[in-house]
Formats: C-alpha cells, sequence, structure tokens
C-alpha cells in the first residue's frame, strides 16, 4: 500500500500573493498599519481558511490513527483531536468578539490595503477577493475586486498649523479678495504635459515649459511645488495668495498673466528673453551693453512701475495691501520687450486695525539674499511694504551700474551686517560725475529708496511718479 506525507497541509489560493495597485502599500510589507491591524487580519486568515483548518485538524488525527501504537494511543489522539478543536473554535470566537468592534470588520474576506493621503491622511481600502466571474469567451476565471473605501469623516486627520492664519486679533484683512480661494483647476488639467522641458528649480516650485495643444499650441510655463518641499497648509497658502496677486493684477501690462491655478500649480506666460538677473550676469553683457541711457531710465521706469502697481491694489488710508517682500532682478522677466514683475508666492497681504486706524505690520522670520532692507535683517522686526521700496532702490543702482549689487562681498552675512549699518550701495563720485542726465534721474530716484529710516524713505508710488515725469521731460517712451 502507497504511504501518504501525513503532513501534508495544502495551502488555499487566497493565502498567497495579492495583488496591489501602484499607489498603494500592502500589509505584507511588516509596516505599521500591519501590525496595529495584527489581530483582525489573524481573524481575515482564519474565517477565510477553512479548508486549511480541516486539512490540518484531519493530519493530526492521521499521524496518531495510522501509527503504530495501540488502543490507548487512539483514545489519547481522539481526546487530543477535541481538546484542540475546542481551543480553536473559542479561540476564534475571541478574535471575532474583537474584529467586530472594528467598523468594518463585518464585510467578509477582505485583503487591507493602506496608502496616504497628502502624507498626513491614512485611509483604508478593503479589497472583497470572494468573487469570480467566468466571460463567455475565455476558459479562465477573473477576480472581481470590490473596494470599499473609509470615509474620509473617520479618519484621524493630523493637524496642519504650518499656515499663519490672516486676520489675529484687532488686525484684519483689509478686502474680501485677500481671504478668497478662486482656483481654476479646469485650465491645469487641460494642458498636454506629455510635452514638457524642465526649466528652472525655484525656493518653492519647480518650472516647467509646456505647449497648450500639440505642435501649433501655444507656449506656457507650469509651476509645481518642487519635490523638496511637503504639502503644506503653508504652502497651499503661499500659493493661494501668488494667484490672488496675480489675479488682482491683470490689469497691469507690467505683470506676466495667469491662465490658470490649482493649490501648489499654476500657468503663466513663457520669459524667453530670461530675467534681468541673467543680463547682469552675463560675463560678456550683450544685451546690457547695448542699452543707451534712455533705455536705463526707461527701464528703470518699468521696474518701478511694476512695484507700484503692486502696491496701488487695495490701497486705502495710503496703505497697500500687497507686498511683494522678494523684489530682485531675478524676479523681473524680459517678456514682449520690457521687463514684468513676477512670483508673489512669497507676498504678504496687509492687515488692517480699525481701533488705531492704520495697517498692522507683518513679520517674517528668514530673510535671505542680498537686496534687503535692514529692517529685513533685523530679527522680529515690525515690516510694512517700504521693504519692496528699499530693494527696488538696489535694482535702480544695478541698472545704472551695469552689475549686481553686493558682488565683491563673499556671504550674505556679511551683506547683512553692511545693510544694518547704513553703508549701502551708491554710485561713486567719479562715475557719477559722467552720468548722462538719464542716469541722474535714476540715482536720484535710488537715493529716495536707500533710507534707513522707514517713515523718510518715500512710497514706491511717488518714486514713479517722479520717474515718469523725467520720462515725459526728457522724451522718452515708455515702452
Amino acid at each position: 500500500m502507497r504511504k501518504r506525507s501525513l503532513f501534508h497541509i495544502p495551502i488555499p489560493p487566497n493565502m498567497g500573493t495579492r495583488p496591489f495597485t501602484n499607489n498603494a502599500r500592502r500589509t505584507d510589507d511588516k509596516s505599521d498599519q500591519e501590525k496595529n491591524n495584527s489581530l483582525f487580519n489573524l481573524y481575515r486568515h482564519f474565517t477565510s481558511s477553512h479548508q486549511y483548518l480541516s486539512s490540518m485538524f484531519k493530519s493530526l488525527f492521521c499521524c496518531f490513527v495510522f501509527s503504530d501504537n495501540r488502543q490507548r494511543s487512539k483514545i489519547l489522539s481522539s481526546r487530543l483531536m477535541i481538546l484542540l478543536l475546542v481551543c480553536s473554535y473559542c479561540f476564534l470566537f475571541l478574535i471575532y468578539n474583537f474584529a467586530e468592534s472594528n467598523k468594518y470588520s463585518h464585510i467578509p474576506t477582505f485583503d487591507i490595503i493602506t496608502y496616504e493621503m497628502l502624507r498626513h491622511r491614512p485611509r483604508t481600502v478593503y479589497v472583497n477577493r470572494s468573487l469570480k466571474v467566468k466571460p463567455p469567451s475565455s476558459s479562465q476565471y477573473y477576480e472581481i475586486h470590490h473596494r470599499y473605501v473609509e470615509p474620509l469623516s473617520d479618519v484621524q486627520v493630523r493637524t496642519d498649523t504650518s499656515a499663519t492664519p490672516l486676520e489675529e486679533g484687532d488686525c484684519k484683512a483689509m478686502h474680501d479678495w485677500q481671504l478668497n480661494y478662486q482656483p481654476a483647476c479646469n485650465s491645469v488639467h487641460e494642458i498636454n504635459m506629455m510635452e514638457n522641458r524642465f526649466l528652472a528649480e525655484g525656493g518653492f516650485r519647480s518650472v516647467w515649459w509646456m505647449r497648450d495643444d500639440g505642435v501649433n499650441g501655444s507656449e506656457a510655463v507650469m509651476k509645481v511645488l518642487s519635490w523638496k518641499k511637503s504639502f503644506k497648509e503653508r504652502e497651499k497658502e503661499r500659493h493661494r495668495r501668488d494667484a490672488t496677486a496675480y489675479a488682482m493684477l491683470q490689469g497691469s501690462p507690467h505683470i506676466p498673466n495667469i491662465y490658470g491655478y490649482c493649490t501648489n500649480t499654476a500657468i503663466f506666460d513663457v520669459a524667453k528673453g530670461g530675467t534681468l538677473e541673467d543680463m547682469l550676469e552675463d560675463p560678456d553683457l550683450k544685451v546690457i551693453s547695448q542699452w543707451k541711457p534712455e533705455d536705463k531710465l526707461r527701464y528703470a521706469w518699468q521696474v518701478t512701475k511694476a512695484v507700484a502697481d503692486v502696491h496701488s491694489v487695495g490701497n486705502i488710508y495710503n496703505s497697500a495691501a500687497i507686498s511683494h517682500t522678494d523684489i530682485g532682478p531675478s524676479q523681473y522677466l524680459w517678456i514682449d520687450g520690457m521687463f514684468k514683475l513676477n512670483d508673489f508666492n512669497r507676498a504678504r497681504f496687509i492687515r488692517w486695525d480699525d481701533k488705531k486706524k492704520e495697517a498692522c505690520p507683518f513679520f517674517i522670520s528668514v530673510n535671505g539674499g542680498d537686496h534687503r532692507s535692514p529692517e529685513e535683517y533685523t530679527e522680529d522686526s515690525p515690516l510694512t511694504e517700504k521693504i519692496d521700496v528699499f530693494s527696488l532702490g538696489n535694482i535702480l543702482w544695478s541698472i545704472v551700474m551695469e552689475k549686481n549689487v553686493y558682488i565683491d562681498v563673499n556671504k550674505t552675512s556679511e551683506v547683512s551686517e553692511l545693510v544694518k549699518s547704513g553703508q549701502f550701495v551708491s554710485i561713486p563720485p567719479d562715475v557719477r560725475r559722467n552720468l548722462s542726465i538719464h542716469e541722474k534721474a535714476i540715482a536720484k530716484a535710488m537715493n529716495m529708496c536707500l533710507v534707513t529710516d522707514v517713515n523718510k524713505r518715500r512710497t514706491s508710488i511717488e518714486v514713479e511718479k517722479y520717474l515718469h515725469r523725467k520720462l515725459k521731460e526728457l522724451g522718452v517712451s515708455e515702452f
């Protein structure tokens, strides 16, 4: 008689490898979610494996029955089998009661797949694998996976307090639009993202070139959240302000167009001419070397007019409602034969204190770079929109001198110490004597900006009016 393998225990099919999606991770990977649901998983394996349990008990029974022992071993084996059955079902009963306390334990035979939403919102997808179908044209059975997704209302969402609220205490928004969130996601999703080219990486977003519709479609620049940044409320609020500022400034020809906005992603004009910083840092000065004095005055007015337009939107009680807070040569794009100011993701919306009848200052903890005002380099110093005016003075100096500021200073920390001590950029006397009348007008506008005392520093609107008056006096066109 052929001997049987007394310990052969068949493994049911549904205890093998389970399918999982690309956007999910299996609990087989010894993750934290698996450890938390270990008892529920154990109950799942038991309840979905009746054939496994039956085969195991039969094999154990055969081990004793077909052994060489006598009647005593048979009685002992039968009693042992009864004891095993009772203990097993008691254990199953305890696990069942534990699983019933779980809200989703009433769904039978599931694989549990977990995935993370926005890194802070774990949810659970329960997949039913019990149903199989056989199409008429095929001899193979296919499994149908029914997914039951845990509602968002039942998820333990981690509170994200990274975004600073606009309204605090008596400081309230000047205008309703400062609080609005008006995305235009359809425009973003309609872009053909298969044709793209990486352009640059900023502090907060990556910049990609894309075409709207095939080869003949219009070009656009899409900015998306940088891979270095986590999706947080702070970044979402940052880019809400960016898009809102663009929307409020669409009437200004000195601000690029925005064509779509969805959370951290937005679509803008393409700047094929580069930036003012590119022109200043070009070793050969191919562009700037061709500028005439009247060109310098024209471009000085354009960069000033852009800042003045920002400070004019929602301006009430002689206070701006928006401060760019990041004015620099890299923010001025050459588009359609003129300079345009872009990138408002560091902007601040200015609030109003109705009790004191004055604008509320704002605070920015980190202020790097070489174009900052003295108050920006001072820790915990209250800031106003006039920090943009001081930075504008550095831009005007660069236009006259045809180079970037503080190029002889190695570290930003050294620049900050110089600025805080009142040692700003200035035009040397020998250079000043040889300046044209156009360049002298720019130098005077620069001196209106580079003032330590915020109260004595002129507004961007006053500086723009002065330069525009000089344009007319000297017969220079705006564009």
